[in-house]
């Protein structure tokens, strides 16, 4: 039997480890877990969306207070314009309704004859008086009593509305910042176990 020196026995065996591309120690450690990398915190991103989107709404809903303040103004002018312009008409009526309608009174049943189509003219005229005035009403209780109702309505809804929508954000953001706890209590519990693992293999290695 062949007997080869100690150093020769020592020497073969740290030349197959290293074939081997590993030792003893090596294969015990482990990768160290790194913490993700610091950028902007995602709780001060959330914030600033909902800011964002808390302002859009905001603005949408000043828009449409806008609009219906608009159309108050509109109806009610429209109203004065409409009440005017019926008083006028009436008033044109009945100036030359007065009038002697003796004139042509043999042909005021020949309704081809031109006193007749005159008083038809008169007669539509102070017609066209009263629709004016009953739209002049119309838009007059559009302003006084639907606009303000529906105004009163939509700045309830939109405040009850955004309420709820900056209470859902408030909860989010907490549920964020509690996640970012459990994230870094996750990480500094990992460092400390690898921490750990280093020094027992170190000691097994020893």
């Amino acid at each position: 039997m062949l007997h080869l020196p100690r150093d020769a026995l020592v020497c073969q065996k740290h030349s197959g480890s290293r074939l081997l591309g590993y030792n003893k120690k090596e294969t015990l450690k482990y990768p160290k877990m790194q913490p993700p990398p610091r950028k902007v915190k995602e709780t001060q991103q959330v914030k600033m969306a909902f800011a964002e989107q808390v302002g859009r709404l905001q603005s949408k809903q000043q828009q449409e207070v806008e609009l219906l303040e608009d159309i108050r103004s509109f109806s009610k002018q429209r109203a004065a314009i409409e009440q005017e312009y019926s008083q006028a008409l009436q008033r044109l009526a009945v100036q030359f309704q007065r009038k002697d309608w003796q004139r042509g009174k043999g042909d005021s049943l020949n309704s081809g004859s031109v006193f007749a189509v005159w008083r038809s003219l008169i007669e539509a005229t102070a017609q066209s008086g009263v629709c004016r005035l009953t739209a002049a009403d119309g838009y007059r209780s559009l302003t006084a009593d639907a606009l303000k109702s529906l105004r009163a309505a939509k700045e309830l809804k939109a405040k009850r509305g955004l309420e709820q929508l900056q209470r859902v954000q408030g909860e989010v953001v907490d549920a964020l910042r509690e996640l970012h706890k459990v994230k870094k209590r996750y990480y500094q519990l990992s460092h400390m176990a690898n921490v750990a693992r280093e020094k027992a293999s170190d000691a097994q290695a020893k």
